[in-house]
Formats: structure tokens, C-alpha cells, sequence
């Protein structure tokens, strides 16, 4: 009896222990899994680039789940602006009591205490320590790095920049009526603008005044800085496609340089972006300036007119054309409007003028106005407009103010991309960008090789949310389109030896698609390895670039012309690719690597026309931009406006 005791007992502990074992040995043998990589490269590829990259990419999100083989895969995200929490940088009080600063002026501590505080030598170059208690007293509140940039730099220089010990001097009010003009950059006066000090105060109390006016309008001068050289919101705080590195700015440095010029308001121009884009979207910001958005009109959501076509509801589409639309679509198509104002005919004439400001907001140019104009229509008030110029400036200062000679330029809600030599556009492509479901990130990078007849390694996601049901229902799905699949070792295996419904729960395996017509990336890919796993590449499905909407990827980015943009980035004629095509992937390092901006614009000034084109905010990040900028704007001016209500 007490040997089957036994016996049950030690049944009971295997029972436990070995399933445990067994699928830690799984989970081992599934993080080992590598895919085959043949050699057959024209050029010798590192390891970083692997030529079995997919069409999904692994965000850094601050939720995420991992698969039971490692894998990390993304959230599915619909609404960014539902999941927005942007923090704003918290702003602390400017602290000079600390030891730091009370030990600057040890050795002329006498001077304090017997030097009559209504005759202290006060400009920018000979001050006394007997200044110190004043800043002390200061209640000044800045960003953490200005705070400390600001305690460090005065502790060595107490003394005033921004005044005479007596009165506000020249360069504070050539800086003032800068920030006055702030709103030139798309930036707001108030949060730049301090208080001056109150005229009627006097000796003592004067000193306090101009000491809180001198570090409040340093701090103000750093702020604005940096707003202008990074922006004014941290771009990756806003999601998790974002991945934009923040400028830093020196600013011990910067505050040495204002301390010595003599003209410091002229200094601040030259931290904004130097680019014509940024200067033609300042631009129009400044002819929208005074246009007041007109009151909303009622047009039948179903409405179609074809040309040559009578309808009543047409002058109130001319009506929203000529009080709506950009500037320069208004220069050049005035007169048409004005003769056109009550008529209820499409006739020829009006045509050209539907196509184009269908062309100039990124839709269809067939000529039929139809719901989606008229949609545009209604919703892009002047408000809009303005509201998307400001954030087209704010993105721009999120990017390297330079953006070289040559460069590739993808904005994702114009489904466009770009190729640039010395300024100058010289190829343009439809594009098919991530989905709402899939985004594709905002971010820049470096191509360094385009690879040629090229292996599709198949995410996970895609496998099992995608493949495994359709092998379930087809066995010869993946032997039909070109499919290969690979054990943990890394050897092939046969598909139809394959527990597929296992391979959803735990994996196991790798799936890669061969080269060939019907693979997923085409006939190539360009590269530039990048921890989201994003690449432009090609696409056997041409149809869908005759789509309107194009946000339909899993992330990466497809070209409508993939040869002619690989051609230009080589710097060969597009016929001289012919002989890397083949039946084996094959990957050429170019001899110069060329930037890439994967951006997001919902307005943008044409490379050609220069006139500003307004496009749809296709994953919600301008309503993610505008509850940033509110925040900010409140964690700016809160003091102010306690003040105020004092």
C-alpha cells in the first residue's frame, strides 16, 4: 500500500514538472529560429541587413505583448487622438540660493552688505555681487535645463544683460517687440513675453523688479530657442510613431552669445528652419492672417454633378471655392468664380477649376463633384488651414533643418514621394503608406542598398492573423504562391508536415516568400535599416494605386515606380538595372547614401507650383497636435493667468 503511495506521488510531481520543461524547450528552440540567408549577393551585405525583412514593423509602444517565440508585436491603433497623454516639460522654479551661486561671490561678500544698493554699476559687462540677494529673491519658473542653465551662467556673470540697474535697456525692447511678432513663425506672443517692471518702484524694490524682469526674459529668450530649433512640443511624447530625435541646444553657450551682442533679437531669427518650405508655409500663414472662416453651408451629403450638368446646389459650391480655398487658388481662378457665382450649370469653363482644387487637396482630379469634394470643402475653413500651417511649421522643426542636396521625401497623407537633387524635385510617385490599423512612422533615416529580386520574410502577425487561415482552408496555398517554409534549425521543412494550429498557438516556424512576380515586395526593396523594420519596396497589386485613399499597408511603404526611384538613387539610367534582376535576390550598397524623410504634412507647398496643398489627416495626428499644444500652452501661461485673476 505505502509502495503505491509512492508510486502515485511521484506520477503526480512528473505529471507537473515535465510539461513545464518541455515548453521551456520550446520556447528555447522557437527564440533560436534563424532563416536561411543563401549568398547570393552582388555585393557583401552585413548582417544588419537582412534581406528577409518584412512588411510590419516592431514600434516602441509603451503597451506591447510578446509572442511565445520573442517576437514583439505592435498594438493595433485606430485613433491616435483617443491615446493621446502628452506631458508637457514641467516648468520649476529658477532657484538661486543654493550653494552654487553663493559661493561665486564669496570673495566680494563685503560688497553686499556696504555698497548702497541705488548706485550699483549695473550693465552687461561690470556688475557687482551685491546683485545676488536681488536674483535670490527672483520667483522665475523655466524648464528643468534653462532653470539650470540660467543658475549656472549667472552665478559667473551677476550681473544684467537686459538692463542698466535703472531702466529696461535697447536690446530687452528690441527683443520684446520680437516676441511680439512671434506669431510670424506660427508661435504664440504670450508664451515668450514677461512682465516689465513696474516704473513707479524704487531702489530696492526697482532692483527686485529688474532682476525678476532680467532672469524672466532670459529664461523667456532660451525658450524661444529652443521652440524654434526643435519645436515647441517633444514629438516623440506625442505617440509611439513618432521617433524623432530632440535637438539640443547649448545653452550655456547660447547665453554667452546673447551676453555679448549686441543685438540678441537678431540672433533669435537664426534658429528657425532656413528651408523654402518653411518660408513659403510662413508664407501663408501670413496671407490667411486676416481672412475670417465664412459661416457653414448646408449642401446635400449625397450630392453628385457631373459636367454639363444643372443643379441648385452649384453656388454654394462656387460660394465655398471662393471663400475657402488657398490664396494662390484664389489668384488664379477669381474671375471664373465671380463669373460663375449664381450659376446652376457645370459648364466647360468651371471644369478646370473643380479639377484643380481636387488635384490641390490630393484627391481624384476626374472632375465629378461628388461627396468627398464636398467634404473637403465643408471642412477645410480658414481655421483649418491655419490650424494645419502651424503644425506643418512645428514638424519642420522636429527635422534637420538641412535637408542635403539629395534626398527622398515621403508625406505620407499626400500618398506622394519625392526625390530631390540641389533643391530641385527631379521624380515624383504615388505611394501606399500604412493603414490606420498599421501606421507607418514619422521619422528620417539613411538608404544604403536596394536589393534586387528579394526574399519576403513573413511576420508573425501576418502568418497567423492572415496565412494560417487560408493554409487551413487551402493546403496548397503556400506551394502555389511561392512560399518556403524552415524548422527552429533553420532547415526546410514540408508544409503539409506542419501542425498549423500549433504554429498559432506557440510558432515554430518561418514562412519566406521566394522572389519572383507574385512576391509581396516585388521586384525590390530599398533599404535603409531602421529599428521599425520600414522599406520602400514594390508591389505586384498596381490597381491599388489608382485608389484615392492609400493608407492600406502593413507599414512599409510601396512605390508605383520602384525601378525609376532605384535608378536615381544608383544614379544610372533606370535601363541599366536590367542584368540584377533575376531568380536570385541580389543587393547593391549605393556609393552614397541618401536621406529619407518619412514624414507626416497635412498641409505642404508643391515642389513646382508653390502653391500650399491641404491633404486629409489620415491617422488623427493633428487632433493629437492640437490637445498638445493646448496643454502646453495652459502649463505656460497658468502663472500668467493666476496673476491676471489676482
Amino acid at each position: 500500500m505505502t509502495q503505491a503511495i509512492r508510486f502515485i506521488f511521484l506520477f503526480v510531481i512528473l505529471s507537473l514538472v515535465i510539461p513545464g520543461f518541455i515548453a521551456r524547450q520550446d520556447v528555447r528552440a522557437a527564440n533560436n529560429m534563424r532563416q536561411p540567408v543563401k549568398k547570393q549577393y552582388v555585393v557583401k551585405v552585413p548582417a544588419k541587413y537582412p534581406s528577409s525583412s518584412s512588411d510590419h514593423h516592431s514600434h516602441k509602444v509603451a503597451r506591447h505583448k510578446k509572442t511565445l517565440h520573442g517576437e514583439t508585436e505592435k498594438p493595433i491603433i485606430s485613433d491616435f487622438s483617443k491615446i493621446c497623454h502628452y506631458k508637457p516639460e514641467e516648468l520649476v522654479r529658477i532657484d538661486f540660493s543654493g550653494d552654487g551661486f553663493q559661493l561665486a561671490g564669496a570673495t566680494d561678500t563685503n560688497l553686499t552688505d556696504t555698497m548702497p544698493v541705488s548706485v550699483v554699476p549695473c550693465d552687461k559687462t561690470s556688475c557687482t555681487t551685491g546683485l545676488m540677494r536681488f536674483f535670490m529673491n527672483t520667483d522665475v519658473k523655466a524648464e528643468k535645463d534653462i532653470a539650470r542653465a540660467l543658475v549656472h551662467f549667472y552665478s559667473r556673470k551677476p550681473g544684467f544683460i537686459w538692463s542698466d540697474g535703472k531702466e529696461v535697456n535697447e536690446r530687452a525692447k528690441a527683443v520684446l517687440a520680437y516676441f511680439a511678432r512671434a506669431g510670424e513663425n506660427g508661435l504664440d506672443p504670450a508664451e515668450y513675453m514677461p512682465d516689465l517692471p513696474d516704473r513707479a518702484l524704487e531702489e530696492d524694490m526697482r532692483l527686485n523688479a529688474l532682476a525678476s524682469f532680467e532672469i524672466a526674459l532670459s529664461a523667456r529668450v532660451l525658450r524661444y530657442i529652443s521652440d524654434a530649433r526643435g519645436g515647441r512640443m517633444i514629438a516623440d511624447r506625442l505617440s509611439a510613431y513618432h521617433d524623432l530625435p530632440r535637438k539640443p541646444v547649448a545653452f550655456d553657450e547660447v547665453l554667452t552669445k546673447i551676453h555679448d551682442s549686441d543685438n540678441p533679437a537678431k540672433m533669435l531669427d537664426l534658429y528657425h528652419p532656413r528651408s523654402k518650405w518653411y518660408r513659403e508655409l510662413k508664407s501663408e500663414l501670413a496671407a490667411l492672417g486676416d481672412i475670417k472662416s465664412p459661416a457653414s453651408l448646408s449642401i446635400q451629403p449625397d450630392i453628385l454633378i457631373h459636367p454639363g450638368e444643372t443643379n441648385a446646389g452649384l453656388p454654394e459650391i462656387i460660394h465655398l471655392l471662393a471663400t475657402r480655398t488657398s490664396p494662390g487658388f484664389l489668384e488664379k481662378f477669381h474671375r471664373t468664380l465671380e463669373k460663375h457665382r449664381d450659376t446652376t450649370i457645370y459648364d466647360a469653363e468651371l471644369e478646370p477649376v473643380i479639377r484643380a482644387y481636387q488635384k490641390l487637396t490630393g484627391k481624384v482630379a476626374d472632375g465629378v463633384i461628388g461627396p468627398a469634394t464636398v467634404a473637403v470643402l465643408q471642412g477645410e475653413t480658414v481655421d483649418v488651414r491655419r490650424r494645419r500651417i502651424l503644425y506643418a511649421m512645428e514638424r519642420l522643426r522636429w527635422l534637420p533643418h538641412d535637408f542635403s542636396d539629395r534626398y527622398v521625401f515621403i508625406n505620407q497623407p499626400a500618398f506622394e514621394a519625392q526625390y530631390f537633387e540641389n533643391g530641385t524635385e527631379k521624380l515624383a510617385m504615388k505611394v501606399i503608406v500604412g493603414s490606420r490599423r498599421y501606421p507607418t512612422n514619422f521619422f528620417y533615416d539613411t538608404i544604403r542598398l536596394v536589393v534586387f529580386s528579394p526574399y519576403w520574410g513573413v511576420p508573425r502577425s501576418i502568418v497567423v492573423n492572415e496565412m494560417i487561415p487560408r493554409i487551413l482552408a487551402d493546403p496548397s496555398y503556400l506551394r502555389r504562391n511561392g512560399y518556403e517554409v524552415y524548422n527552429n534549425e533553420g532547415k526546410r521543412v514540408n508544409p503539409y508536415s506542419v501542425n498549423w494550429r500549433r504554429v498559432a498557438k506557440a510558432g515554430g516556424v518561418n514562412i519566406r516568400q521566394k522572389p519572383g512576380r507574385a512576391n509581396a515586395l516585388g521586384e525590390l526593396k530599398i533599404m535603409f535599416p531602421n529599428k521599425h523594420n520600414i522599406y520602400l519596396h514594390d508591389t505586384p497589386v498596381k490597381a491599388a494605386f489608382t485608389r484615392e485613399m492609400r493608407a492600406i499597408s502593413h507599414g512599409c511603404v510601396r512605390l508605383a515606380r520602384p525601378r525609376e526611384m532605384a535608378a536615381a538613387l544608383m544614379g544610372v539610367e533606370r535601363k541599366a538595372l536590367e542584368p540584377y534582376f533575376g531568380k536570385n535576390e541580389r543587393a547593391v550598397i549605393l556609393k552614397e547614401t541618401v536621406p529619407v524623410y518619412l514624414v507626416y504634412f497635412t498641409a505642404w507647398p508643391d515642389a513646382t507650383t508653390h502653391e500650399i496643398k491641404y491633404y486629409d489627416d489620415i491617422y488623427g495626428l493633428d487632433s493629437v497636435m492640437q490637445q498638445a499644444d493646448e496643454k502646453i500652452h495652459q502649463s505656460r501661461c497658468r502663472d500668467e493667468a493666476i496673476r491676471q485673476a489676482g
